[in-house]
């Protein structure tokens, strides 16, 4: 394979990595992942907005305050979002 092609090959590859923010429960915060790391941050203000009125976060084994939310928050590319579903969701 001709050496431009594959290095295309790998910028398409990388271009097309998404990320999903992951909440201290260990899901996703939105279905749609972010198409880049910056847009997760970014967005994490925002969903920390949600909590401001009550103060905390209620998280399956505890309350977390809201000044600690953000440290309990991950970032990760979207294949390892994948693991945090224990089957399929029911609706």
């Amino acid at each position: 394979m001709h050496k431009s092609r594959i290095t295309s090959t790998k910028k398409t590859i990388m271009a097309e990595k998404t990320y999903h923010v992951i909440s201290p429960d260990g899901f996703p915060l939105t279905l749609e992942p972010f198409q880049s790391k910056r847009q997760a941050r970014e967005f994490i203000p925002l969903w920390l907005k949600r909590y401001e009125q009550q103060g905390y976060y209620s998280a399956v084994t505890r309350r977390i305050p809201l000044d600690e939310l953000r440290s309990y928050l991950r970032i990760v590319p979207s294949e390892e979002a994948i693991h945090a579903f224990d089957g399929e969701l029911n609706t």
